[in-house]
């Protein structure tokens, strides 16, 4: 059976406008200056975990504000609430998890913090089509760290092996963490990396929108059968 490891932000769900917004208002709230939107941007398409991002942005704008970074990701995480309204999913996720759930694996693997995972998953009523879900936690490993292959996902399927898994992401953080563990990598070019990012390290497929996902040959070798996708009709 295959196991798709899936990434949310930029991959699942448009969040950009939210983190955008959320990180603004956090930094006007300091009295510090705003980062632009597009700096933020291009942070967000790194794949680098909340702490990471906010120590880049802290030290271009408010260096004096880094021995606060606890502080700024406790605030970060209570104002994202505000803005989750602005979150969307991307087209055919809902009907793509729906038709692959059963037939496959599916993983939320994500940097992003456990609370704005599960409350967006409980909001777009999409929990139910994941057997294992995995965001960023304190004294855990993130992607691209392979103890997220070794430690994190073994220790729920330890006969797991690399060349079962597919990653599907949209930054350099999760084709790197694919890299690295030796499985397959599904770069979603319609999410947030940088695209030159993501040739340098490589992928093996590129999907122009999730619900390309049930057509990539690796799919098909597991499942057997009507693809349940692009056969429903």
């Amino acid at each position: 059976m295959a196991t798709f490891l899936l990434d949310y932000d930029g991959t699942l769900c448009d969040t950009l406008p939210a983190i955008s917004a959320t990180v603004q208002a956090l930094f006007l709230e300091y009295g510090e200056p705003v980062p632009p939107s597009h700096e933020i941007q291009a942070l967000v398409g790194t794949g680098k975990t909340l702490q990471e991002t906010l120590i880049k942005l802290a030290s271009r704008h408010a260096p004096e504000r880094l021995a606060q970074l606890p502080d700024w990701v406790s605030a970060y995480r209570s104002r994202y609430r505000d803005f989750q309204n602005q979150v969307e999913l991307f087209p055919g996720v809902r009907e793509t998890l729906a038709a692959l759930h059963g037939n496959a694996r599916l993983v939320l693997l994500s940097n992003k913090s456990e609370q704005a995972i599960y409350a967006s998953l409980r909001h777009f009523e999409l929990e139910r089509y994941f057997d294992r879900i995995l965001a960023d936690s304190e004294g855990q490993p993130s992607k691209p760290d392979t103890r997220v292959f070794t430690h994190r996902l073994l220790s729920w399927l330890p006969d797991l092996k690399p060349s079962e898994c597919i990653m599907v992401g949209d930054t350099a953080s999760d084709l790197q963490f694919a890299k690295n563990i030796g499985a397959r990598a599904c770069y979603a070019q319609y999410g947030y990396g940088s695209e030159s990012e993501c040739k340098d390290i490589g992928y093996d497929h590129a999907l122009e929108r999730f619900d390309d996902l049930p057509a990539i040959p690796e799919y098909c070798v597991y499942f057997k059968g009507p693809n349940p996708v692009t056969d429903s009709g």
